[in-house]
């Protein structure tokens, strides 16, 4: 059996490795030089536990996470090896809640005591090396007045947590490349897929038109570029979708101040990630540089014009400092700006109570005809979970 898998980010990598594994021979396109250097290395690496889809009230989306995190851990440790114990880690987040929370203190706290219960209920965790997890705890403001500005209502600690995505997008690379039953087809941009043969017609980064296949199964997990490549077998969303392009900063050493891990909500706000000498910052007003319902976006810029990066580090300094004290100190000249595409069903933006944005449980594959496989990774959290159910599909064990 001979499966062609597009994308190479988080999902595809995680769907070969696991494809592989049962002894299925692959092909993995990515318009890239390499594995995982876009969206999946450009991002917070946040492995969620349900807390910031408080506003989903049928818990739909709390509850994937939860599936989600559940088996990231252990999936990712068998894909690349024990090296994955050596991956930096977050502390713990803590949970901000801002005066202009699109849901109330009140309605937050009965949320998270609603997904405490989910998370409690979940037996046999391994949650980066946990194997209990314990209730997101409100904590007085005595404990919390020196970290955080006169915008903020209340603060949990959660035991919440994020990986380094630029080392787990490292071991992933090292896994393709040290897999034989892998094939790594760089730059080339998958353009449609032949129902009756079943093969990929692509262009190569010489403008070049080749043909691959036929394949047993096709899975397509292209980021940006899925949904053209779906509607070349008449698959679209039934619902409105957006791209959208999030630029966020990194820090290293430099940091001049040792940033507690936070997520601030519920609305356009933002978040600081700090793993080991690490650090990412945004606050999505000022890193929000894009938005389409295009069917692709455009080929935003990445990195962003030095003007444009200017503007993007002074707002996301601007914006965490009317939260986060401290964060003034940092100077933009010691940021790196970095950024990745964003997926997902709705129509509206994240201050909106109503948009779907504030639900994603309606992500994972979808299969058409029995080879053919769509695969919306939702989040990066849930990226290990689909690979599974994915490869069930293709070869169950």
């Amino acid at each position: 059996m001979k499966t062609a898998v597009i994308g190479a980010g988080i999902q595809g990598t995680s769907i070969a490795l696991e494809l592989a594994s049962r002894g299925i021979e692959v092909d993995l396109f990515d318009l890239e030089d390499q594995p995982l250097n876009g969206s999946s290395r450009h991002t917070e690496g946040k492995i969620h536990l349900g807390y910031v889809y408080a506003n989903d009230p049928c818990m739909a989306t709390a509850d994937l996470m939860i599936s989600g995190a559940k088996v990231f851990t252990p999936l990712l440790r068998r894909w690349v090896g024990p090296d994955f114990d050596q991956v930096p880690v977050s502390e713990h987040f803590e949970y901000v809640i801002h005066k202009d929370s699109i849901l109330s203190a009140e309605a937050l706290n009965a949320a998270y005591r609603e997904i405490d219960r989910r998370i409690q209920g979940t037996d046999n965790w391994n949650y980066l090396g946990q194997r209990t997890l314990q209730q997101a705890v409100t904590l007085p403001e005595r404990e919390w007045k020196n970290r955080y500005g006169s915008t903020v209502a209340a603060v949990y600690r959660t035991d919440e947590r994020a990986v380094d995505p630029h080392a787990l997008a490292d071991l992933l690379v090292k896994a393709i490349a040290n897999e034989p039953r892998i094939r790594f087809l760089a730059g080339a941009k998958v353009n449609s897929i032949d129902r009756d043969e079943r093969s990929l017609r692509t262009l190569d980064q010489h403008g070049s038109k080749l043909i691959y296949g036929p394949y047993d199964h096709v899975v397509n997990c292209a980021w940006a570029g899925r949904l053209a490549i779906d509607s070349t077998l008449g698959i679209k969303p039934t619902e409105p979708w957006n791209f959208r392009m999030k630029y966020f900063l990194r820090l290293g050493a430099s940091a001049p101040v040792a940033f507690q891990s936070a997520t601030i909500v519920l609305g356009p706000f933002g978040d600081v990630v700090r793993y080991g000498e690490s650090t990412y910052l945004s606050w999505y007003p000022a890193g929000r540089r894009g938005w389409t319902s295009d069917i692709e976006p455009p080929q935003w810029p990445q990195p962003p014009s030095e003007e444009i990066a200017s503007q993007i580090q002074e707002g996301i300094i601007a914006g965490l400092s009317t939260v986060i004290l401290g964060a003034n100190k940092v100077k933009p000249s010691n940021c790196e700006v970095a950024g990745g595409v964003i997926y997902a069903l709705g129509s509206t933006e994240v201050d909106d109570p109503e948009s779907t944005l504030h639900k994603r449980s309606s992500t994972g594959p979808i299969t058409m005809d029995g080879w053919y496989h769509s695969v919306d990774t939702g989040k990066y959290t849930t990226a290990p979970l689909f690979a599974l159910q994915t490869a069930d599909r293709i070869s169950p064990l």
